[in-house]
């Protein structure tokens, strides 16, 4: 691999991204496969836009914001990321709340080789574009959705039905989708899985991280804090059926 097939501005202050992302030229952009834009406030659609051109290649786009610093990007530019670049294997935007369901099953219907996808605090996507991927995207191993608030129990069950080879997946905070039933539905049908995160899902019972330790054996990282409803019940199931695991998050657990 090249000197620039992995390009990363990661939480460098760049007076102008977009300008800087323009002026490294085609030769070089078109040979870039990785490319960390996370942090940067200056990127914008018209950046990606550029990106899209010029970087037919690209298998990795990492745009995340951190609440209110970072890429400045909207559906706009994830469709144009989505119609040029095919090959697109991870695409990671959190905190991009102005990418809604139309950007998203632009990736659907454009990356049928996305594997991986980090779609946390995303509040405008809805099950609409969950299912879009969940539908065109069957090479998914990894996907976040912390508070994806309008996310819904039954989009979290189509996960659990349409992505049987995901390893890592993330509900944390995902209030409305993440309950019982459809974690349930996750441990019976993503047996693969080394890690899952619930954090923050105070409804959440002891028959379903009884069934998580049933179902998903290969557990390494599981993460229960706040799950206030939990009881010492679901530690003594996963110690007995989890060997593999080696971090286990229990803070705010008083049960």
């Amino acid at each position: 691999r090249g000197l620039w097939s992995a390009v990363s501005l990661k939480g460098t202050r760049c007076g102008d991204g977009h300008s800087l992302i323009s002026g490294l030229g085609p030769e070089r952009m078109g040979a870039m496969l990785h490319l960390n834009l996370a942090g940067v406030s200056t990127v914008t659609d018209d950046t990606l836009a550029v990106v899209a051109e010029q970087c037919g290649a690209l298998e990795h786009l990492i745009a995340d914001r951190r609440v209110d610093v970072g890429p400045q990007i909207t559906d706009t530019g994830i469709v144009d990321i989505a119609a040029k670049c095919p090959n697109l294997k991870s695409l990671s935007i959190a905190w991009c709340s102005e990418v809604t369901d139309v950007g998203v099953k632009a990736v659907a219907e454009c990356c049928p080789l996305v594997e991986a996808l980090d779609l946390s605090f995303c509040h405008a996507l809805s099950d609409a574009g969950l299912l879009a991927l969940l539908d065109n995207c069957e090479a998914l191993t990894s996907l976040r959705l912390e508070a994806c608030d309008r996310i819904t129990e039954q989009a979290v069950v189509a996960v659990a039905q349409a992505a049987p080879n995901l390893k890592t997946i993330s509900l944390a905070g995902c209030t409305n989708g993440c309950t019982t039933i459809s974690v349930m539905q996750i441990a019976r049908g993503c047996p693969d899985l080394v890690s899952i995160d619930l954090t923050g899902i105070a409804g959440l019972q002891d028959a379903a991280i009884w069934q998580l330790s049933r179902g998903c054996r290969w557990l390494r990282d599981l993460s229960l804090a706040w799950c206030v409803q939990l009881s010492d019940q679901s530690c003594i199931q996963v110690g007995l059926n989890c060997p593999l695991l080696v971090q286990l998050s229990l803070r705010g657990c008083t049960k």
